[in-house]
C-alpha cells in the first residue's frame, strides 16, 4: 500500500522526511512564483506581506533545486502547475511513471477524496471540491500591482526563467523596495538556518536506539 501527503513547508525539511523515510519519493509542483505571492496575499491566515511571501518561494526553489540534483530522478520528480491543470492526463501519467504505479484507465476524474481529506473551516481550499481551473495560471497579471510585479521579477527573474516563466519586462523596482525586500529574505534565511542548526545539536544529544520488541498474538 502507497500513502502520501502534501504540505508546502515539507520542501524545506526534505533531509528530515528522508532520516524518517529513506525510500521517500518526492513529487515536486511547481507554481509561478508572482501566482504563489499572489495567492497567498488573498489567504485569511497570511499577515506577513508580500517581501515575506516573495522570499519564501524563493527560498524553495534554492532549496529544492539542491535536492533534485542531490537525489536524482530515482527519488525526485518535477512538474508545472501549469502544465497538469492545462493537460492533467499526460501529467499524472508521467507522475505515475515515477511511482512505478499504473496509470489509471481513462481521463482523470474527481473523486470523494477532497471532501474527506479537506475540512469545511479551510474554505481557501474549497476549490478542491471542483474541476481543473486552467484560469488560476497567470492570474497574477490581474491580482499584482505594477510596483509588486516589478519586485517580484527583480529578485527572482532568473528563477522564474528557468522554470518556463515569461517575464514582463517591467523596469527595476525603487532601490528602497529592494533593500526592503533583501531585509525580509536575510532574515528569513538566518531563522531557517538557525532552526536546522538547533535539530543538528539535538541529534548529537539525543541517546541511542530504543529498544524496542515485536509485539505478538
Amino acid at each position: 500500500m502507497r500513502w502520501g501527503d502534501k504540505r508546502p513547508a515539507y520542501a524545506l525539511h526534505v533531509a528530515e522526511i528522508l532520516r524518517l523515510f529513506p525510500d521517500a519519493q518526492f513529487v515536486h509542483l511547481v507554481r509561478d512564483g508572482r501566482d504563489c505571492a499572489a495567492s497567498l496575499l488573498r489567504m485569511p491566515w497570511w499577515h506577513r506581506g508580500f517581501d515575506e511571501a516573495v522570499a519564501i518561494w524563493a527560498q524553495v526553489v534554492d532549496t529544492t533545486r539542491t535536492y533534485a540534483r542531490e537525489l536524482g530522478p530515482d527519488s525526485w520528480y518535477q512538474l508545472r502547475f501549469e502544465d497538469l491543470v492545462a493537460d492533467p492526463e499526460s501529467q499524472l501519467r508521467g507522475v505515475c511513471g515515477f511511482l512505478g504505479e499504473e496509470t489509471p484507465p481513462g481521463r482523470p476524474s474527481r473523486t470523494a477524496s477532497p471532501g474527506l481529506a479537506v475540512p469545511a473551516r479551510k474554505t481557501w481550499h474549497r476549490r478542491t471540491h471542483g474541476a481543473l481551473d486552467t484560469s488560476r495560471a497567470g492570474a497574477w497579471t490581474t491580482r499584482l500591482t505594477p510596483d509588486q510585479i516589478r519586485l517580484r521579477e527583480a529578485v527572482s527573474g532568473e528563477r522564474l526563467t528557468s522554470y518556463g516563466y515569461e517575464l514582463a519586462g517591467t523596469v527595476r523596482p525603487d532601490p528602497a523596495e529592494l533593500l526592503r525586500y533583501r531585509r525580509v529574505e536575510v532574515l528569513r534565511r538566518a531563522a531557517h538556518a538557525k532552526r536546522r542548526t538547533l535539530d543538528r545539536l539535538a541529534r548529537v544529544r539525543e541517546p541511542g536506539p530504543v529498544a524496542c520488541r515485536p509485539v505478538t498474538g
